[in-house]
């Protein structure tokens, strides 16, 4: 074999799926693994820092703030990189650069592929043949563009089988087998479905076995790894899996997936496919010449997948959101092993109306891949739904869409191209001129490379350079908010404002995307779950609706930010709404400025705010208890009685210092008109200067003076940030009432002059 044929192969493969690179994702599957990838990169953990709210019943560690991923972790671990790199180079994306990882894998796959077909016999022509068949022509492809685990999975697979194949050939050099039962072994830890691969090394034990008598020690090392596997992988959901109710139910589920995943229109693996079909005339040739290692092995994978599937997942069989058999992406490349000996009679003696029925189906096959890459496969879905309004009855994918032909999914999505958004990134941000001259050079010198070795090692670069500046070109993604101004302006003064210990706080799901495709600072971020108090629709009422803010907040606020608290020291809070945004109750900002302390807002935009919150406990809005440090000091409007200081009088330069005041209303006197005044908190240093300061809105804008209703008690949270380089010293805290419009200051009306000296400070 010669190896510049399998490496022009990768970088062909890697280059056209490049050219259909969508770079976004489709499923709350995808984020959660991307979000795995990006806490392992930042904290050395799998925490669902940006996904928490998708799985809302994961259960949250002690020591965690959001719940871990309950998933296996090689995909997580092999992502990495992509996320370092990403963060390292300039203008790429995040998120666009994880999403390169299928695309690399299964280019990989289709190389390994090609090495497979070689080793087993077939000349390199057909062996690469049917690796481009793969890549190109099969379900693989549109997986490629997403980041779900299965592609990953088929190249464990697919490698399984490779290195079990070259044991078989040399039984004396035992360290084939042993990395094939790592590839097993990989295959588990990417997803435990991937343990039904433990059946290549065993084929080939069992041939071995049958051949060669003294390598009968060999067959117990692979089933006490298989057993291995299975008690790694399964024997946390044994239970689950094979309780009495459980077993009862799987004859159900194996009845309604062994027909979908084999026959029917709208979900066989044939019908996404269709140039399998060919392989099946394959199997007959490869069995009538009596190579049924060859024939049993692919055979035996399918079976254990469609059997094992409906089993593990019970009602999930279908998948979820995706295309097609998603959980039969891992056979699709033992299947195209049957196509060799078809495509050696194709590219030899075959009849022409042979040649013309392969070449038919193999073109229908490819047809239907750019399809599936043509629009997001979520477009699917949403067609249903529009279809079930009119109809006014439901229509779901894993029921009409399986059987019904007209709710196929290829056919769906062929009516609406052309009526709906492109999914390929070039398209969307019309850089085509750019990506598509870079993809074709890429692929040239691979196909070139096929035949000179030079070519075939100038092509590798050549690829790093489209992958680079083809991500560089589709940068400013509107799907991820990239096209915002208000948000990089946001996300600049996260930049400039982050420092060790700090934590960055997404109000919602709002700028998720963005924050996970643009933000590379290595502090923790973290997208706040929505509350059920929240007005998400104007259009619409939220699930709770209640005029007591606790009410409105989610219940999971309470240790959440508690644990927070612990593990920070000051929280960036991005949101899009201000002050001004209306059928909007702003329920999580509001939370943190009632139990912790509001300190500065350092960029405000019409919907984008970055504010700072001192992760700090505060005394409870409802009094008693009263505060502390008891006082007498009107301002006309209001009359402050007293004030806490949780954190005491002495603090260190840099510090927060956090000040809780007690406010009664006294009302508006005849001489003042209405307005919400702003509370001015001045740290004065002994020569009578101010060196740190707060001007800002009572109760952190929820609640101005004009809402205050006379006689009542109103607490009033407030963190000043002291100097980083502050002087050791006394400092005067200072409290003035001013008006926001002109800077004025309202006379202290039991004083004189027009601030109150509340307490001196010490730093140290």
């Amino acid at each position: 074999m010669k190896d510049h044929i399998g490496l022009s192969l990768f970088v062909l493969l890697a280059a056209l799926y490049f050219a259909a690179f969508t770079g976004h994702p489709v499923s709350g599957d995808e984020r959660l693994l991307f979000d795995t990838a990006r806490s392992l990169t930042i904290d050395g953990t799998f925490e669902l820092a940006l996904s928490a709210d998708q799985r809302p019943a994961f259960d949250v560690a002690p020591h965690e703030i959001m719940p871990s991923a309950e998933v296996e972790p090689l995909q997580a671990y092999l992502s990495a990189p992509l996320v370092l790199l990403a963060r390292l180079l300039p203008e790429i994306g995040v998120m666009h650069t994880v999403w390169l990882f299928n695309l690399l894998v299964t280019a990989l796959t289709g190389a390994l592929l090609y090495a497979y077909g070689a080793q087993l016999g077939y000349t390199r022509r057909v062996a690469a043949f049917v690796a481009l068949i793969f890549g190109v022509g099969t379900i693989a492809l549109p997986y490629a563009q997403m980041y779900f685990r299965e592609p990953l999975t088929a190249l464990c697979g697919v490698a399984a089988a490779y290195l079990s194949e070259r044991w078989r050939a040399t039984p004396r050099q035992i360290a084939w087998l042993l990395a094939a039962l790592g590839a097993v072994l990989a295959a588990a830890l990417t997803k435990q479905a991937g343990a039904v691969f433990a059946l290549a090394p065993l084929f080939s034990l069992v041939s071995v076995f049958g051949v060669r008598r003294r390598a009968w020690l060999l067959l117990p090392i692979g089933g006490a790894f298989v057993m291995l596997v299975v008690l790694l992988r399964w024997l946390s959901t044994s239970g689950r899996v094979f309780g009495v109710e459980r077993l009862a139910r799987a004859s159900q589920y194996i009845a309604e997936a062994l027909p979908a995943y084999l026959i029917s229109p709208g979900f066989s693996i044939w019908v996404f496919s269709p140039i399998l079909l060919a392989g099946l005339a394959g199997a007959v040739m490869l069995w009538r010449a009596k190579r049924t290692h060859a024939v049993l092995l692919p055979l035996a994978i399918l079976l254990g997948s469609i059997i094992g599937h409906p089993v593990l997942h019970g009602d999930y069989w279908y998948g979820g959101l995706g295309w097609g058999p998603r959980f039969l992406v891992p056979v699709t490349p033992f299947l195209c092993m049957w196509l060799l000996p078809v495509a050696e009679a194709f590219l030899r003696d075959m009849p022409r109306s042979g040649k013309l029925a392969f070449a038919s189906l193999l073109l229908l096959s490819v047809a239907v891949q750019l399809v599936a890459i043509s629009l997001p496969p979520t477009r699917y879905g949403a067609a249903l739904a529009e279809e079930s309004q009119r109809q006014r009855r439901p229509i779901v994918a894993w029921r009409e869409g399986v059987w019904d032909v007209r709710y196929q999914p290829i056919w769906t999505t062929l009516r609406q191209i052309g009526s709906t958004p492109s999914a390929v990134a070039w398209d969307v941000l019309h850089v085509g001129g750019v990506v598509l001259p870079l993809c074709g050079l890429s692929a040239a010198l691979a196909i070139f490379g096929l035949q000179r070795r030079g070519l075939a090692l100038l092509s590798l670069p050549c690829l790093a350079l489209t992958l680079y500046f083809g991500l560089r070109a589709i940068h400013p993604d509107p799907r991820y908010g990239g096209d915002n101004p208000e948000l990089w302006s946001a996300l600049r003064a996260i930049e400039a404002a982050l420092r060790p210990g700090d934590v960055l706080l997404v109000n919602s799901d709002a700028y998720r995307p963005f924050i996970a495709n643009y933000y590379k600072s290595s502090a923790p971020a973290y997208v706040i779950p929505t509350p059920e108090g929240e007005t998400v629709d104007p259009n619409n009422p939220p699930p709770v609706v209640s005029a007591n803010p606790e009410q409105r907040a989610n219940p999971y606020f309470q240790s959440l930010f508690a644990r927070l608290a612990q593990r920070s020291q000051r929280w960036l809070f991005l949101t899009e709404y201000t002050p001004f945004t209306t059928n909007r109750y702003r329920v999580t900002e509001e939370f943190l400025a009632r139990h912790y302390f509001p300190a500065e807002e350092l960029f405000s935009a019409p919907t984008a705010r970055l504010l700072t919150f001192a992760p700090i406990g505060a005394p409870p809005m409802r009094v008693p208890p009263f505060p502390k440090h008891r006082t007498d000091i009107s301002f006309g409007v209001a009359r402050l009685i007293g004030f806490d200081l949780p954190r005491g009088t002495r603090y260190r330069a840099g510090d927060f210092l956090p000040i809780s005041l007690l406010w009664r209303a006294e009302g508006f006197p005849p001489d003042l008109d209405p307005l919400d005044y702003s509370v001015n908190l001045s740290l004065i240093n002994a020569d009578g200067l101010t060196v740190a300061q707060r001007v800002a809105q009572p109760r952190g804008t929820f609640g101005g003076f004009t809402t205050w209703q006379a006689g009542a008690l109103y607490r009033d949270h407030h963190a000043l940030q002291l100097p980083a380089q502050l002087p050791a010293g006394d400092y005067q805290l200072w409290l003035l009432l001013t008006d926001w419009r002109d800077g004025s200051a309202l006379p202290v009306q039991n004083g004189s002059g027009n601030h109150a000296v509340l307490v001196t400070i010490h730093v140290e």
